[in-house]
């Protein structure tokens, strides 16, 4: 059995990008979780939430949750959600089954890091998503050395206290969380085109 958290997380993820996309593959369900994590670690007021599950690079890629992975086959082998080909729909089944979800305190605190994180497909393309997540700092350590690890642990969260300051003093305290999903994803790819074009001269 599935971490609940995870399994919550996956639906939503379906559920937001399905509206916005043809569907999603397994891998972009961690990336946009992953996401999502990444902005609770910004907001001020997100002490209260706790995660449940990990992230980390793997031989296979990054960022990967296992307890993701689980959550993704209970959901389509309970019908709720479906997968054609790559990419996973969520089912009617699945539409009562998380309206029942969403209103349960257990998952209320991460709704807003999740419809956050999906929300930025609609103004950015799933590609620059995923390539510009690829540059958070120990993310990116990992997939230069190729090195297994743990993500977002205690020394991945300093490496991106320098990010998150400087996101808060951007943007400030908002409630929408796209803002900063939004802001920080253009400042990695920003950073990525002025580093090459450094190293081009």
């Amino acid at each position: 059995m599935s971490s609940a958290l995870a399994a919550y997380d996956a639906l939503i993820v379906v559920s937001e990008l399905e509206q916005i996309t043809d569907g999603i593959s397994d891998g972009e369900v961690n990336v946009f979780a992953y996401l999502a994590r990444l902005l609770s670690l910004f907001a001020r007021d997100a002490s209260d939430v706790c995660w449940g599950y990990g992230f980390a690079a793997t031989q296979v890629g990054a960022p990967v949750s296992a307890a993701l992975t689980a959550a993704i086959e209970d959901l389509r082998q309970s019908r709720l959600i479906e997968t054609a080909g790559e990419v996973n729909r969520i089912t009617a089944r699945g539409r009562g089954e998380l309206s029942l979800w969403q209103s349960l305190q257990r998952f209320s605190g991460r709704s807003r890091f999740l419809r956050g994180a999906c929300g930025v497909a609609l103004l950015l393309p799933t590609a620059l998503i995923t390539d510009s997540i690829g540059l958070e700092p120990q993310l990116k350590g990992a997939l230069v050395l190729q090195s297994p690890r743990a993500l977002l642990d205690e020394a991945g969260r300093s490496l991106l206290r320098p990010h998150v300051d400087g996101l808060r003093a951007a943007v400030g305290d908002t409630l929408d969380q796209m803002i900063p999903a939004v802001v920080w994803l253009k400042y990695l790819a920003q950073s990525r085109l002025d580093n090459a074009v450094t190293a081009a001269e």
